[in-house]
């Protein structure tokens, strides 16, 4: 389900109010009933302004008693495998998800629409590869976070913003302008579902596998063949099992049989190529599109064979198109275990999802506090890891991992009471240009410091760490403790008190021109504040 594929639905003015004011904070402007659920565009007075938000269809409703268990099932399903697999600015990411009265409903960016718009059509050949390159790159990346196939890949699943509409003079004038459409894969619901036997696929799309899942002696490549068939669309404006485009409308009403024997045939129409490059991609489409899925190319091979077709039709575009997905690629590893964990803290809050959450991220600190070596990069992952354990755990009532997590961040405590310099700010916030940091090191280390003992604290931690930080000579210790006490005073508006206690830190270490700047952000934080009280008083 996406922006574009549904029918606008009619709310009355009651229903309207209450969605606009206690659910979306926006003005509902277009609400859409498909076959994969509910979608509704909001417009909202913040950053992004336009969202959707995709729930099921008995949604509009509001009447628990009226769902279907099956429609609960599918939502949490794809849920699960959304928050799970969207690593990469090419996979649509959602923002969050809530529960109203018990129907979760999942807060995504908005696009501006599907590729069904680009395939209902011939295109230039340089967009055919434009497209087809994300879409692959795309797909590596999801598979790399665990999705082994979708199972439903078809141009209405496959979403695209303006890039145009973002950025001022997007994309530069000497590259092609068809380099504004980014790609978004959306759509996850039946992502794996071939490990529960079942096959997926919408007809027109299916690979020979997906009509009879044991055809090929279990090898199963229905992504392939999908996106062979949504790349010849691209590139002749019709489906390859037409023979043009008058023909392409009959090719939608076939039933099941008729296109599983297409698709068992191995014949395959395409336009008559009018170059050498037109004659490598229908020579890598009709390998995408071969019955026997172990024949099929992989998609890194693909993605070979059309960066060099882009390359030798228009070099300048593809080094534009190069550095956009290198750059998506630093944002998608700059989030790395962070944006992981994000993602399965708000996953956490379907019932469904908690268990195997819970049981994934204790597994993996387990496995990284297995080993007897520590570095800063590795008890930053522990942090993290523990920290999201603890989120979730303490908002769900669990008390299983209680040892895990004190284990955790005592290890915290002990490395930075050993080696109180080794963890940076670039290290606690990666970000693309390396030449920027977020905060100083100073921060950054007493940070995780601070805050691994106030969740010991919660924990009811028992051991000697506090003894050891009472008695220790070490001034970044010191240092550490008077920046947890200072940074409390803050966070309860106390400004005055807090920078008096900032001061103290002069004495214990330098202060770089980094940790200047948190001096003039609390002393201005002091006359801000007072004037807001001052008028708070006039009133």
């Amino acid at each position: 389900m996406n922006i574009s594929d549904g029918k606008f639905m009619d709310l009355n003015d009651e229903k309207r109010a209450f969605l606009e004011l206690n659910v979306f904070k926006g003005k509902i402007l277009k609400p859409l009933k498909g076959r994969g659920g509910l979608i509704y565009i909001v417009e909202r007075n913040c950053i992004p302004k336009f969202v959707a938000y995709k729930t099921t269809q008995e949604f509009e409703r509001l009447d628990i008693s009226s769902i279907r268990v099956e429609s609960i099932v599918n939502i949490e399903r794809e849920a699960g495998n959304w928050f799970r697999y969207s690593n990469h600015p090419l996979l649509i990411t959602p923002f969050s998800v809530t529960l109203v009265n018990n129907f979760p409903i999942i807060c995504m960016p908005c696009c501006n629409g599907d590729l069904s718009v680009f395939t209902r059509s011939k295109q230039k050949f340089t967009s055919v590869i434009f497209l087809s390159l994300q879409i692959i790159k795309g797909l590596i990346e999801a598979n790399k976070a665990g999705l082994k196939h979708h199972q439903d890949l078809k141009p209405e699943n496959i979403l695209y913003i303006d890039l145009s509409e973002k950025f001022i003079n997007y994309p530069p004038i000497d590259v092609d302008p068809f380099l504004r459409y980014s790609v978004r894969i959306a759509d996850f619901g039946v992502a794996n579902a071939y490990l529960n036997g079942h096959p997926g696929g919408t007809n027109v799309y299916k690979a020979p596998e997906q009509y009879d899942i044991e055809l090929f002696s279990g090898c199963f490549e229905p992504d392939i063949f999908a996106v062979g068939i949504i790349i010849a669309e691209l590139f002749q404006g019709y489906h390859p099992a037409a023979l043009d485009k008058d023909k392409d409308k009959r090719i939608r009403n076939w039933k099941g049989k008729k296109l599983k024997r297409w698709a068992l045939s191995g014949i395959r129409n395409y336009k008559a190529a009018e170059s050498d490059n037109e004659v490598s991609l229908i020579k890598l489409i009709d390998e995408m599109l071969s019955p026997n899925p172990s024949l099929r190319p992989s998609f890194e091979s693909c993605y070979s064979v059309l960066s060099e077709i882009l390359r030798l039709s228009d070099a300048k575009s593809f080094e534009f198109l190069d550095a956009l997905i290198s750059h998506y690629d630093r944002i998608s590893n700059i989030s790395g275990i962070q944006g992981r964990l994000f993602n399965l803290i708000n996953l956490s809050k379907i019932k469904s999802q908690l268990t195997s959450i819970l049981e994934e991220i204790s597994f993996e600190l387990d496995t990284l506090m297995s080993t007897n070596i520590y570095n800063a990069k590795q008890m930053i992952a522990i942090f993290h890891y523990a920290k999201a354990l603890y989120i979730i755990s303490h908002n769900n009532g669990v008390k299983e991992f209680h040892a895990l997590m004190m284990s955790a961040f005592e290890s915290i405590v002990y490395f930075l009471l050993e080696h109180p310099e080794d963890i940076t700010s670039s290290q606690l916030y990666p970000v693309i240009d390396n030449s920027i940091s977020i905060g100083s090191d100073f921060e950054s280390s007493a940070e995780v410091f601070n805050e691994s003992l106030k969740i010991l604290s919660f924990l009811n931690y028992a051991g000697e760490l506090n003894i050891l930080i009472r008695n220790s000579t070490d001034n970044v210790v010191k240092a550490f403790v008077i920046f947890g006490i200072a940074q409390d005073l803050r966070l309860a508006h106390r400004h005055d008190e807090a920078y008096q206690k900032l001061s103290e830190l002069r004495l214990l270490i330098p202060i770089n021109s980094k940790f200047e700047e948190v001096f003039a952000h609390w002393e201005k934080e002091i006359v801000l504040w007072s004037k807001f009280n001052h008028l708070t008083e006039d009133e």
